[in-house]
This record gives C-alpha cells, sequence and structure tokens, in this order.
C-alpha cells in the first residue's frame, strides 16, 4: 500500500486580489519512488455568501472561473485554476514547461470524459453530483428537513499532476536519481469567484420537470395570518427538492383578486406532509391578514445586489504518494505541450499564417481564447473550416468542416495517439443551471456556450517543420488564437 506524503507550498497565504497567484512546492531528493500519476494538488477553499436584506440567509453557492463567455459552465477539469506551470530536477535540469495548462486541458477534457463523467463532479472547482435533479454543491450544508439552519463549508478541489504536466504519468519517479523537485504554477486564483444556485423558473431541468411546478401552493382561505405554506408537489425524494433551511424566498401571491405581490421571507423549517408534500415555515408572515390567496408560488430570491460573496483560499499542497513497490524505469518518456500564442484582426473572415514547431510533435491544436477575463475556453461561434498544411503538404485534401464527419475523425485520430479514446464527440459542457447542453445551435439557455477545438495528428519529424493554418469564418474570425504542440520528450 502507498504511503502519502502532504507537502505545504512555500507561500504562506494566497487570495483572489491577483497578487498572490504564485505557487511553490518543494519535493525533497532520496523519499523513495513517487506514484506521480496517482498524485494530486489539493487546494483548500470556502465560499462564503452574505446578504444585506437577512444576515441570517443561506445561500447555495458554487465555485465558478471567469474564463469563458458564461459563468455558470461545470468546469470538466480542475487544472483550469492552473494557467503556467514548470517542474525542475535538481540533477537533472528543467524536465517540463507548460504554458496556457488551463486552456489545453479544459477544451481537451470536454472531448474525453463522456457525458456520465460529466454528471458526475466531486472533488472538480464547480463540485457537485449533477446527477440529481437538483444538484448539491460541497461548498454548503444544506438541510433539506428539520430545523437546523445551513451554513457554508471547506470544498476541496484536487488536481491531478498528471493534468497539468506530463511527465507525470509516471508512477515510478525516482527521487533518489532525480534529486530534489521544484514544482513552480502560476493560478488562475484572480479570475476565482462564487455563484448562487438557484433554479431559473424559466426552463426545464434535465429530466424534463417544469421547474415552475417546483413552488406551486394550492390555493388557501386563511383567517389570520399564517407563516407556513404547503407545497402542491410531493417529494418522495428529497434530493429533488430545491428547498433548504435558511434559504431566501420570494413567495408571490394574489389576495382576494387583487393584482399579485410578492413578500421576502427566509426558511426556519421544513417537515413531510401528507403524501410527502412539504410544510415550509418562514421567519416571518407570508399573508397580509384574513383572506382568499390564489396563484401561490416560491422562488428564490433574486436581489443579487444585496449579496456579498468571498472566496477563501485556505492553503494549498501537494499530496504525494510514495510508491512501496516501484518498478525500474530507465528514463521518464513523456509527451508535452508546447503553446504559441497568436492575435489576429477581428474584422477578418478569412486567415492565413505560417507557425514554426518544434521537432518530435505527435499532435496539434488550435485554440480560441477570446471569451472571459481569464480566456480560458475556446470559443469561435463563426469558425467554419480549416485547412492545415505541413511543409508545404496538406494533411487533410480538403479543407475540413467543423463538426463535420472529418473533422470528428481528426479529434478520434488525435485521442489514438494519445492512447485514449473519445468520450464526448459533441463536447457537451454541463450547466450548472441548465443541465446537460449541446454545443451546437440547438443548444437549450442563453447562457449556454459552444467549444471549439481545431486538432491533428502530425506528421512525427525528427526536426522542426512549418505549419500554415487556413482558417475561414461565416463572420469576423479575429481574435486570440494558441498553437499547442504536443512533444514526445525523454528524460533520462
Amino acid at each position: 500500500m502507498d504511503n502519502l506524503i502532504k507537502i505545504q507550498a512555500e507561500q504562506g497565504s494566497f487570495d483572489t486580489s491577483g497578487t498572490k497567484n504564485l505557487i511553490d512546492i518543494h519535493i525533497p531528493a532520496n523519499i523513495g519512488v513517487i506514484n506521480l500519476k496517482d498524485s494530486y494538488i489539493n487546494i483548500n477553499t470556502k465560499c462564503e455568501v452574505t446578504s444585506t436584506a437577512d444576515a441570517e440567509a443561506v445561500f447555495d453557492a458554487f465555485l465558478t472561473l471567469n474564463g469563458a463567455s458564461s459563468l455558470n459552465i461545470n468546469w470538466e477539469d480542475s487544472a483550469c485554476l492552473i494557467k503556467n506551470a514548470s517542474a525542475f530536477s535538481s540533477t537533472k535540469g528543467k524536465i517540463e514547461d507548460v504554458k496556457r495548462c488551463d486552456v489545453v486541458r479544459t477544451n481537451l477534457a470536454l472531448y474525453e470524459k463522456s457525458s456520465d463523467d460529466k454528471h458526475f463532479n466531486l472533488g472538480k472547482l464547480t463540485g457537485g453530483n449533477f446527477r440529481q435533479q437538483v444538484a448539491d454543491s460541497p461548498q454548503n450544508e444544506l438541510p433539506k428537513i428539520g430545523s437546523v439552519k445551513g451554513r457554508s463549508r471547506d470544498q476541496d478541489i484536487f488536481i491531478p499532476l498528471k493534468s497539468i504536466f506530463g511527465f507525470c504519468h509516471t508512477e515510478n519517479y525516482d527521487t533518489n536519481k532525480m534529486g530534489s523537485t521544484r514544482i513552480h504554477m502560476e493560478a488562475n486564483f484572480n479570475h476565482l469567484g462564487a455563484g448562487i444556485l438557484s433554479l431559473d423558473w424559466a426552463d426545464t431541468l434535465q429530466y424534463g420537470v417544469a421547474t415552475e411546478k417546483f413552488g406551486d401552493v394550492a390555493d388557501v382561505t386563511v383567517g389570520a395570518d399564517r407563516n407556513f405554506v404547503v407545497t402542491s408537489r410531493s417529494y418522495p425524494d428529497l434530493q429533488d427538492s430545491p428547498f433548504f433551511v435558511g434559504q431566501q424566498i420570494d413567495v408571490e401571491r394574489t389576495k382576494a383578486g387583487a393584482p399579485g405581490t410578492t413578500e421576502k421571507c427566509r426558511i426556519t423549517k421544513i417537515e413531510f406532509e401528507a403524501d410527502m408534500a412539504l410544510k415550509i415555515t418562514f421567519s416571518k408572515n407570508w399573508t397580509d391578514g384574513a383572506a382568499a390567496y390564489t396563484a401561490i408560488k416560491l422562488k428564490p430570491t433574486e436581489d443579487t445586489p444585496d449579496r456579498n460573496a468571498t472566496v477563501n483560499i485556505n492553503k494549498v499542497e501537494l499530496v504525494a504518494h510514495v510508491n512501496a513497490s516501484p518498478d525500474s524505469e530507465s528514463s521518464l518518456i513523456f509527451s508535452s505541450m508546447m503553446a504559441q500564442e497568436d492575435q489576429f484582426s477581428n474584422t477578418a473572415t478569412s486567415f492565413n499564417r505560417t507557425y514554426d514547431i518544434p521537432a518530435n510533435v505527435k499532435n496539434v491544436y488550435l485554440m480560441f481564447n477570446n471569451s472571459g477575463n481569464a480566456k480560458i475556453l475556446s470559443e469561435s461561434d463563426n469558425l467554419t473550416g480549416y485547412r492545415l498544411t505541413v511543409d508545404n503538404e496538406e494533411i487533410v485534401n480538403r479543407e475540413v468542416k467543423i463538426n463535420s464527419p472529418l473533422h470528428h475523425e481528426q479529434v478520434n485520430q488525435v485521442m489514438m495517439n494519445n492512447g485514449k479514446k473519445v468520450g464526448d464527440l459533441r463536447a457537451f459542457i454541463k450547466d450548472v443551471f441548465n443541465g446537460e447542453v449541446a454545443g451546437d445551435a440547438g443548444r437549450a439557455g442563453a447562457n449556454n456556450v459552444t467549444p471549439v477545438v481545431v486538432m491533428s495528428p502530425y506528421p512525427f519529424k525528427p526536426v522542426p517543420s512549418k505549419l500554415n493554418v487556413e482558417l475561414n469564418g461565416s463572420a469576423a474570425l479575429g481574435g486570440n488564437i494558441i498553437v499547442f504542440s504536443e512533444v514526445v520528450k525523454s528524460v533520462n
């Protein structure tokens, strides 16, 4: 059985200000053989949301990253938190240097992970089990029955080392041979933020349930003020309930046929009633005197200006697995990503540029990071097709249309080159509000985004080469483009 060693980052504190993004971790020499494949960076965080309207209110918060045109997407690889990274050995020198790790790992994960993997997101950035009708967030304890108020709690974000570095796919990293190893990373902490997970009552959730039905309450006539309601819907499984103790709620109602009004309340208690309906008790009366009340509906309050969200980064550490039964390896052979960033006119509908590609490249990737402050998700809605030429020889003898069978075949070949299977050719993105969304024009919801990645196997050459890129679009294509070269390396 492997032993675990926790190594704290050398920096004493981290925050989201932009001045404390650097992480340095030092793996000592002569501590045995490390299984880097199963080792990971652990970032302990806590998100707290308060309300000036009600200091006792509790919110279902989730972590997010400003790296796309939508803040609500579910980030599929927690390596999105690492912008750049490098590793050095005291005996071998520089092992690997990865630029824009966040871009390449995030976008490839959308193709590598299956739809089922995307439903189960525990330990990642956004967190939560999206197999549930209403996903829970790991940032909170939210009681859905009883009278104990919810609270925020710490969330551990796990970033496997193999998601950052190519050489970390080994199970036999010998610290006696490699000496001490220093890992240096630049994180995206300054782009880290918090969102509030609540139902959009205009949508339908992933199992076809109209969310507007969740908060329906039967018409009622009361002889005096009342501080509770009973839902019309039954909840035999509390995981399907969007309500929790401490939640701020808008109670919409019509009194005696008059125009509808709204009363803001906080849930203090939830109980089961007959037929598994929920009796929800509030901190105040939702009625306005004795009367007949109709059109009663419960909605999570939308008072965004009253909220204040803070994200605290408590600590960063490496959890290293010491291999108790190592195998001997004469050298490290791995694939490493090398990045070239480029910018081109934001009015051009076609693009033609030549890039210098290093020796020993097996795949190339083109990603378009144009949206969000961190510019992570590859988005280019107007791109329609591309041609790639290596040293005046076309990789494919015709234009490849985006999302065509030929484009998908290029994706398949790249994954085969890496010994992997394609998990999802559609590159679906999970939205924390709307469930699964398609990466095409028929996607549901205005907040959903479309990832676009051009990738191709590359003629393996022992010398540098020239890659000519031709892009064609239906409208302006301008913005940032990153060309990633996947290089085969070795450390003896």
